[in-house]
């Protein structure tokens, strides 16, 4: 269930969601549509290092729950634990 949208970008929403057990995630949810190569990559790139970090078990690094490319409904979605504050917003406070 959506609970709220929390951020976007270019061609992604992160929206705060809550499982049917009452966990809750951020979902990232990519349109695929127009989408060059390169950026792509980066999406796939990041699914790479949340597993990593995940695996690793990091300290400080929010975990990556499940991921999925679907072409047909043109959407790639990232599942994770969600953080109550984001860098971007770490890095504007530290430097005021």
């Amino acid at each position: 269930r959506v609970l709220s949208l929390v951020g976007r970008g270019g061609s992604s929403k992160v929206f705060k969601v809550m499982s049917a057990d009452g966990s809750v995630y951020a979902l990232k949810r990519v349109s695929l549509k127009n989408l060059d190569d390169f950026t792509f990559s980066s999406y796939l790139n990041e699914i790479d290092l949340l597993a990593r970090f995940t695996a690793a078990g990091a300290p400080n690094v929010i975990r990556l729950i499940e991921s999925e490319v679907n072409r047909a409904s043109g959407h790639l979605l990232i599942l994770m634990e969600f953080g109550e504050t984001d860098l971007a917003k770490l890095l504007r406070e530290r430097k005021e």
